[in-house]
């Protein structure tokens, strides 16, 4: 099963998966302890989808997090979980390693109103065996049954970045950039695939 109810130990799971496979997140970031209630938080959200793969032992080996409302998330984060505590030593620790980056920072591409896929990863021993593209198929299974024509997708604009080929590989298409957090990120647009009605419907 791909998108089911998750458990407090799934949350834990995948929050330790997150840090492994995604080091440089700002969820990451900010801890495995934050991490927990992050996923605490998306299962409960009317406005998130947590999707997971499962190995042969029922380990969450894969997950995704789509959201209907990426505008609003980092408040509602603020809100219902405990950012504000983690922040705060993160939010020292980088300033203390930002360093100015050159030029004005790009315009902000990021189309208002659309889902975004904001988070998609795999547990290093996994990768390469096709989970990614499969979670994909289940956000625009997910997103086609709402009848929503198109969703967005971002991630840090940087030379060694799998996750850009990985976007370009599965049809989306770049549009511009984002920058957040002192990092650059590229974004990503792709139609909803439309749905094939079952057989004599």
């Amino acid at each position: 099963m791909i998108a089911e109810t998750l458990s407090a130990s799934d949350c834990i799971r995948l929050a330790t998966l997150h840090v492994a496979a995604l080091p440089d997140s700002i969820v990451s970031e900010l801890g495995a302890g934050y991490a927990a209630h992050f996923y605490r938080y998306l299962e409960r959200s009317e406005h998130e989808q947590v999707f997971i793969l499962r190995n042969e032992q029922g380990q969450i080996r894969s997950g995704c997090v789509l959201s209907l409302r990426p505008n609003t998330l980092r408040r509602r984060l603020l809100w219902h979980t405990l950012l504000v505590l983690y922040a705060g030593p993160w939010l020292l620790r980088r300033r203390r390693r930002r360093t100015a980056a050159p030029g004005a920072p790009p315009a902000n591409a990021l189309p208002a109103g659309l889902p975004e896929l904001i988070l998609i990863f795999t547990a290093p021993e996994a990768r390469s065996r096709g989970s990614g593209t499969v979670l994909l198929a289940e956000c625009e299974a997910f997103l086609a049954a709402r009848h929503i024509p198109e969703y967005v997708a971002r991630t840090v604009d940087e030379p060694g970045n799998r996750a850009l080929e990985f976007y370009a590989r599965n049809g989306f298409v770049a549009c511009g950039h984002s920058a957040g957090h002192g990092r650059v990120f590229q974004v990503f647009r792709k139609p909803v695939p439309a749905r094939v009605p079952a057989d004599g419907l």
